[in-house]
């Protein structure tokens, strides 16, 4: 069994865990939106406004881009 000995930060929280999961979470957004899932990314997003909200991070927004083809 593996055990994580990383020292926690200096406020007592796993920064670095919590920054990989935002990343991922914000990838799998971003993937949702281009399969046109909205209930996923709804999720997703409650899912990732619900860990900042527990790090105590600032709300972060991810501002989607939409391509338009305009022929």
């Amino acid at each position: 069994m593996k055990t994580n000995n990383k020292p926690l930060a200096d406020d007592g929280s796993y920064r670095a865990t919590t920054q990989g999961l935002i990343g991922l979470l914000d990838y799998a957004i971003v993937e949702g939106c281009e399969l046109r899932r909205p209930l996923f990314v709804f999720l997703l997003r409650l899912a990732r406004l619900a860990l900042l909200e527990e790090e105590g991070a600032s709300f972060q927004t991810i501002n989607f881009v939409t391509a338009h083809d305009d022929n």
